[in-house]
């Protein structure tokens, strides 16, 4: 198939890698290392440069940072980032069974302080929750420990999640809504989680990593610098559109239009109206 969903994040990265080695790419397990180069621009540093050299006959034209929420070339160059209104934290695993009352589809419960998803995988269900840092602390010190007790404090989401047993650690995201306010430069450019990643209340994620790296690859196949320009100015007013679609999630607006949209179908002469 074209698309993909609700996939295992290892089996996903293992066929975009397997896809990457049969169109040429030369992967090299090694964690990069980068410094500023002074000029506004970044280098490659120690055995990460001396590798690149040999595999490409000199320094790279371009670094594409793909690095995630690490952020490599921000960091590196203390580049200025926009964060989002709120100021939530979410914590995540994947269980060995939750009860999900739609088979194959994503679940999203309301809680008092936030919300939870339950999002079906092949052999497994990715559980998680979302709330504010300020009611964090209660919970425990440790991410495992506020995550467990978070899921057995709703008693509603403790009861779906009953006698299932973790399948890996707890992982704690923290200040995800946000987005770099440049995404190229000198010799860079910014893709997927590196230039942005606005709440994961949509699932947004992969689509925003795919189709940013594939209006960064046509730019760079190009070859002419205005196709950067073009992206940046084409992707930092994509961030924003989904930050503004998700902070409707969070103040109801986005359910009530959902609501309306369902009574005006349902209204004479409402079929018409739904079109728009």
């Amino acid at each position: 198939p074209s698309y993909s969903y609700n996939v295992d994040r290892r089996d996903f990265d293992r066929i975009l890698r397997s896809a990457a080695r049969r169109h040429g790419a030369t992967h090299v397990d090694l964690k990069a290392t980068m410094a500023d180069d002074g000029r506004g621009g970044v280098e490659l540093t120690g055995e990460c440069n001396d590798v690149a050299r040999e595999i490409l006959d000199g320094p790279p034209d371009v670094i594409v940072d793909a690095s995630g929420r690490h952020a490599l070339i921000e960091r590196t160059l203390g580049l200025k980032s926009s964060l989002g209104s709120r100021n939530d934290v979410a914590l995540f695993a994947h269980l060995d069974s939750a009860t999900l009352e739609h088979k194959g589809h994503i679940h999203v419960d309301r809680l008092k302080h936030g919300w939870s998803w339950r999002i079906p995988l092949r052999d497994r269900t990715s559980v998680g929750l979302v709330v504010s840092r300020d009611h964090l602390a209660r919970y425990g010190d440790t991410a495992a420990e506020q995550y467990d007790s978070m899921l057995n404090a709703f008693p509603r989401l403790a009861a779906r999640v009953s006698g299932s047993r973790r399948l890996s650690s707890v992982l704690k995201y923290t200040n995800y809504q946000r987005h770099a306010t440049q995404l190229h430069g000198q010799n860079w450019v910014l893709v997927g989680d590196a230039a942005g990643f606005v709440d994961p209340v949509f699932s947004t994620g992969v689509y925003l990593a795919l189709h940013g790296a594939t209006l960064v690859a046509d730019a760079l196949i190009d070859g002419a610098p205005a196709r950067l320009v073009e992206y940046e100015r084409a992707w930092l007013p994509e961030l924003r559109r989904w930050r503004r679609i998700i902070s409707h999630w969070y103040d109801g607006r986005l359910l009530a239009l959902l609501r309306v949209g369902g009574v005006m179908s349902r209204a004479p002469g409402g079929s018409h109206v739904d079109r728009h």
